[in-house]
């Protein structure tokens, strides 16, 4: 190590300095900046410096591959995706809606064929990158938000929930024969997955029902003798096609016990591996939701006029998209927080944050798109924009990623064992 001569200033403004005695030191040390970023890490000897270190809460921060990467969704997004949406709301809403619509399968195939495909699957579970693009959780979260801006997107990119949690389970927890005859064809886009759990007469958020070896995790083909749907479930009155969340019955349903996934009984310490890097997901993609939200509110309050003015005259109008805005980006740095933890200590040591995004991220979207449905009035309601389905997402996710009452519980548990850890000291 090498030492030189200086001084230390401890005003930043050097105020104390002549004009031409300021500008020569904010030189050199603009150079000298420019010298520490250039620094190969790698060639002296830190090579997780930037993995350990460094949370990118920038795109403009990404590596190459990664920068490309999301410049390709973004370009796709607001391209081919945005343009198309009011088409596929009525096609989902005809009677062919649970037929993939011919439009979207043409930008799948190119999405297919550019690479820009299975982005989902990070270093985390795969460091070989055998079967993804060699995204971090961090990098996979601010693309992942992008796709947020519509509904639609994620599946141009074979990102699209639950297919992305099952295929995880069978990357980390699937035999040989099982990814061979499931993992493939999903990681292809060839076919379709679903989830479902049997707990006749339990509550689901009581985890106690799934735990100490209770449960199994089984591959079961739609086609199997027994397994009957007997409805599609309407969601604030939405059927959520083309996807759908159905009442299906399992009766005297046999399969090869080939199909138990890792072992009987390994259930719940599946679901438990899959939580992490799947609740980012969701958590983005609401972000992205509520980025268009805003967008929409503000394209909405330049021209509608009320009372002699526009909307975005009227300060109760500014202080909502303001509020908006702010609650956005404190949601977003908790997200990008908890992948962060993901990719560098492992989603064991990330359980409080990530328990603390799935709180946070439906609370925000449900009270930004709110706003944005109340500034557009009757409009705001209907399926002619995207804010009704964003609604109906977020308010199910205050739900469908557990209620918010046991992930508050995750947290208060580990804020009081702090606390008497202190203690105890």
């Amino acid at each position: 190590m090498e030492y030189k001569k200086g001084r230390v200033f401890l005003d930043p403004t050097l105020a104390h300095l002549k004009p031409k005695d300021r500008k020569e030191i904010y030189e050199e040390a603009i150079k000298t900046l420019v010298n520490l970023h250039s620094i190969d890490l790698k060639s002296i000897g830190f090579n997780n410096y930037e993995k350990k270190g460094m949370l990118v809460v920038t795109p403009s921060a990404f590596s190459k591959p990664a920068k490309k990467i999301y410049e390709i969704v973004k370009d796709v997004v607001y391209t081919d995706i945005l343009p198309l949406e009011v088409d596929l709301m009525k096609y989902y809403d005809g009677p062919n809606k649970w037929i993939p619509h011919p439009k979207i399968e043409k930008i799948k195939d190119r999405m297919r064929k550019l690479g820009v495909w299975n982005l989902f699957i990070s270093k985390h579970i795969d460091p070989e990158e055998k079967y993804g693009v060699g995204l971090t959780n961090v990098e996979y979260a601010h693309i992942c938000e992008l796709m947020g801006r519509s509904l639609f997107a994620p599946e141009v990119f074979n990102c699209q929930a639950p297919d992305t949690g099952n295929m995880e389970v069978l990357i980390k927890y699937g035999s040989e024969e099982q990814q061979s005859r499931w993992l493939v064809p999903l990681l292809n886009g060839d076919i379709k997955s679903c989830f479902a759990m049997t707990e006749p007469d339990v509550a689901s958020s009581d985890a106690t029902n799934i735990r100490e070896s209770r449960q199994s995790m089984i591959l079961v083909p739609m086609k199997a003798t027994g397994v009957q749907i007997i409805r599609n479930l309407h969601v604030f009155g939405s059927q959520d096609a083309p996807s759908g969340h159905c009442e299906v019955l399992f009766t005297n349903v046999r399969i090869p016990v080939d199909n138990m996934i890792l072992g009987e009984g390994r259930g719940f310490e599946i679901a438990q591996g899959r939580l992490g890097p799947g609740r980012i997901h969701h958590a983005m993609r609401l972000i992205g939701h509520a980025e268009r939200s805003i967008e929409i509110m503000k394209e909405r309050v330049t021209y509608r006029v009320t009372f002699g003015r526009k909307l975005e005259e009227f300060d109760s109008i500014r202080k909502e998209i303001a509020l908006s805005r702010c609650e956005v980006e404190q949601a977003r740095l908790l997200v990008l927080k908890a992948a962060h933890m993901i990719d560098t200590i492992g989603s064991k040591e990330a359980r409080s944050e990530i328990a603390m995004i799935k709180v946070v991220a439906p609370n925000m979207t449900v009270r930004v798109v709110d706003r944005a449905i109340q500034i557009l009035g009757g409009r705001g309601l209907t399926m002619d924009t995207p804010l009704s389905s964003f609604f109906i997402a977020a308010r199910s996710l205050k739900l469908a990623d557990g209620p918010d009452e046991v992930h508050l519980e995750t947290i208060a548990k580990k804020e009081l064992g702090k606390e008497r850890e202190k203690s105890r000291l």
